[in-house]
């Protein structure tokens, strides 16, 4: 099977050929090598065109770094925990076993991203960064990444506390991006491409107005737009990741299609768009009210035997052990499951394979140029079936 990288302007549902229509690309987070989830070695390449490892660090002083140098490369000092070469050795032969992979570096994340915006402030600060990032990660593992991904969360407001902001990130997100297509674009691939480019952005509609989406779209690759997360930090129950809106009494909270919606409004072209697919869920405790608690006031987290706000999808059987009072729902608006315990009153958020085909399936309707998981890990089997089933040949 062949796989593109991306999808031309103008392909739609008639020019399919034995290809899939959509790049299908899957976070691989750089702390899994130290719990339970699958090693790298067992990804199945085939289902997939794109892997971004995540993350890559900025330092204080300005430079990209490794997020974790025992895990990413095994530098672990004493304390050898991880297989030798660490996650970056078993991307390269990933890699090697299907040549036809692009394998990304993501950089930043939720709680990697203090420094973006001083990175982003001067044209000296920007061209600094770049430079780092190029000479770590492209030109310093050249067999393995592809392409760089910036995961700003968020640029002039909205992430933690403690990260730095200014009104200028609007623009300097830009200006940053620019720097990297130009520096990307003076190196040569070893196989003759194109080194690609692409950034994370919220898929809140209000903080679109935090970015310039047209003017990103024209310079990257792909937005991969994060359509999950759109109930974080609220004590109301409701969906971690709709495809539609549910009704009037989920509008604060979002959906998929309104997103995607938005940023084609304020001039991305569809095939730029990546829609966002969350392998997890979200948790919430003493949930009560009419509506198998849909909507109804709840404290993020499972109680006390299960602290945690989310669960991954190899996680809900655990979970559903634990309060095995837990009933299954499935929201016909909004096209997404959900759990709900009377006794425990605990309500789970969450996507199972008929949502994630369904997401799947409106991307490809919708001409969009793919979908990104987060993350790979978080699979217990059968979610990835489902996204290859519905853009595979």
């Amino acid at each position: 099977m062949a796989f593109l990288v991306g999808v031309p302007a103008g392909a739609g549902v008639g020019d399919r050929s034995p290809d899939p229509l959509l790049a299908v690309k899957g976070y691989v987070t750089s702390w899994d090598i130290y719990g339970d989830a699958p090693e790298i070695s067992a990804i199945d390449g085939d289902a997939l065109t794109h892997i971004y490892y995540a993350f890559g660090a900025v330092s204080r002083e300005g430079h990209a770094e490794l997020g974790d140098p025992c895990a990413d490369i095994g530098a672990c000092g004493d304390n050898a925990t991880v297989p030798t070469g660490g996650n970056f050795a078993a991307l390269a032969a990933l890699k090697h076993r299907y040549p036809h992979l692009r394998v990304m570096i993501s950089i930043g994340g939720w709680t990697g991203s203090t420094h973006f915006s001083e990175v982003a402030r001067t044209p000296e600060s920007r061209e600094r960064f770049v430079r780092s990032a190029i000479d770590l990660f492209i030109k310093g593992y050249p067999t393995i990444f592809d392409g760089i991904d910036i995961d700003w969360e968020y640029p002039v407001s909205g992430g933690l506390p403690d990260n730095v902001y200014n009104p200028s990130d609007r623009s300097n997100f830009t200006k940053l991006m620019v720097e990297f297509r130009r520096q990307l674009d003076t190196l040569t691939h070893p196989q003759g491409e194109r080194y690609q480019l692409s950034v994370a952005v919220s898929a809140s509609v209000p903080m679109l107005g935090n970015i310039e989406p047209a003017a990103l779209g024209a310079v990257v690759d792909w937005i991969n737009v994060m359509t999950y997360d759109y109930i974080a930090g609220r004590n109301v129950t409701g969906f971690n990741s709709p495809l539609h809106q549910a009704s009037a009494e989920s509008a604060p909270s979002g959906s998929a299609e309104a997103s995607i919606s938005a940023l084609r409004a304020a001039g991305v072209r569809g095939e730029r768009l990546v829609l966002g697919i969350p392998f997890y869920g979200r948790v919430f405790s003493g949930v009560t009210g009419p509506d198998d608690g849909l909507f109804q006031p709840g404290t993020p987290g499972g109680g006390p035997h299960w602290q945690s706000d989310t669960v991954n999808h190899r996680q809900l059987d655990r979970l559903r052990a634990v309060y095995p009072d837990l009933v299954p729902h499935w929201h016909e608006g909004a096209r997404v499951p959900y759990l709900y315990g009377v006794e425990s009153g605990i309500w789970v958020t969450y996507d199972d394979a008929r949502s994630i085909g369904l997401k799947a399936d409106f991307a490809r309707r919708e001409q969009l140029g793919g979908v990104v998981i987060w993350q790979l890990g978080a699979d217990e089997g059968t979610l990835l079936d489902a996204i290859v089933s519905e853009v595979g040949p």
